[in-house]
């Protein structure tokens, strides 16, 4: 029953037969329907899950997120995220902005974030840690992890980020993300800066006034 019908059916019967009286009330109550489905709507409309385009960009005022990222991606990438990634850094945000510095709560937090990836965190007691994502390689997405925007990096430290498509070797050890011999990979090291390359323009190798010598 629509809300308008709702009410009508409220009104008694000493004033019920009163043509007059009902067209009255429908016309009053005609918007009604509209404006209660708009807002029953608002929620889902700026729900993280479900927002889209402006939307998205509204939440991530409150977030303290930007849609464009503050550096030039590879191979002359959009600087401006899409929905995709920019919902991935925002709730990567949430995370960050709730996060008490434990390992173990990050860990768990990733699942929140991108739950088809295996994210590993292992500090080295050093000053230095070691990120690792395991989970299908998307360019953007593991610039945006070396860039910071997905996992916090704890001030002073350096972070040593690896990306890997296939589980990642260690000894003794069989956890998602994490396989023994002959079910691990050697992981592949995200450098902060990419090589220089004469021919080549992608994510890990650069030309000129943007490659580096290593």
């Amino acid at each position: 029953m629509e809300l308008r019908e709702h009410y009508l059916a409220l009104v008694t019967p000493e004033h019920a037969d009163k043509p007059k009286y009902m067209a009255m009330l429908r016309n009053t109550f005609k918007y009604t329907d509209d404006i209660f489905a708009l807002a029953v709507d608002l929620d889902d409309k700026f729900d993280v899950d479900q927002a889209e385009g402006a939307q998205l960009d509204v939440v991530s005022e409150f977030v303290g997120v930007n849609r464009q990222v503050a550096y030039d991606p590879y191979a002359g990438v959009s600087s401006i995220l899409n929905d995709h990634l920019f919902r991935t850094i925002l709730k990567a945000k949430i995370c960050q902005n709730m996060w008490q510095g434990g390992i173990d709560e990050l860990a768990d937090k990733w699942a929140d974030v991108l739950p088809e990836y295996v994210l590993g965190i292992k500090d080295n007691m050093d000053m230095t840690m070691d990120v690792y994502m395991v989970g299908p390689t998307e360019p953007l997405l593991t610039e945006l992890l070396q860039k910071g925007y997905i996992v916090p990096k704890p001030g002073g430290v350096r972070v040593n980020y690896y990306a890997s498509e296939q589980a990642l070797f260690a000894y003794d050890v069989d956890v998602p993300g994490l396989r023994g011999y002959d079910l691990g990979y050697w992981s592949k090291d995200i450098t902060e800066y990419p090589a220089f390359s004469y021919e080549k323009d992608e994510l890990h190798n650069r030309g000129y006034d943007q490659g580096y010598w290593i």
